[in-house]
């Protein structure tokens, strides 16, 4: 077999070699994470129907994959990873859960994934932040609405942040101050 050192490619080999080859559990990870990062389903997807862990952790920090596709903006390899039962709520990058990774990147389409498969809006950070401060500081309505009709926390700092941001965020968060909670 011919050595390919393309880091895309690398995944395809160790894939198309797994049923003659045992791979090391790093060329695995190496190529797990490959896929994750390069938003390739079809390949990631394959790799873990050979009877690979969804919460398989990669890189030397043994990061979670769900972890990496949100940093990345992978939704593709999300939409995967959860079909693998990859845990929601599992702690990586400074105790940040795959929901408050999608939120820190401003990747909304990723954090409304993570919701809708019951990712829990009221997670804060280790620096206190909250998916929702995330939602208010990248002025995302959509995503701002989604947190707090899935039982987002509203803080007052969230309250002082919005002072400066869109009317759109100032109003959907005068409205969530004077509704019941969860229906913002």
């Amino acid at each position: 077999m011919a050595i390919c050192r393309h880091p895309l490619r690398r995944a395809d080999v160790v894939l198309s070699a797994w049923k003659n080859w045992q791979p090391s559990e790093r060329s695995v990870a190496a190529a797990l994470a490959r896929a994750t990062r390069a938003d390739m389903p079809e390949l990631l997807d394959a790799i873990l129907g050979a009877g690979l862990d969804g919460n398989q952790r990669v890189a030397q920090r043994g990061v979670p994959l769900l972890h990496w596709a949100a940093v990345m903006g992978a939704t593709g390899a999300v939409e995967v990873l959860l079909a693998h039962a990859a845990d929601l709520e599992v702690r990586a990058f400074g105790d940040e859960t795959p929901l408050l990774c999608a939120c820190s990147k401003g990747y909304a389409s990723v954090a409304l994934q993570l919701l809708e498969a019951g990712a829990n809006p009221r997670v804060v950070s280790a620096t206190g932040h909250s998916p929702l401060w995330y939602a208010v500081t990248f002025d995302d309505v959509p995503l701002a609405r989604a947190l707090l009709a899935k039982g987002a926390e509203l803080t007052e700092e969230i309250n002082q942040l919005a002072s400066t941001r869109s009317p759109e965020i100032q109003g959907l968060l005068k409205e969530a101050r004077t509704s019941p909670p969860g229906l913002g």
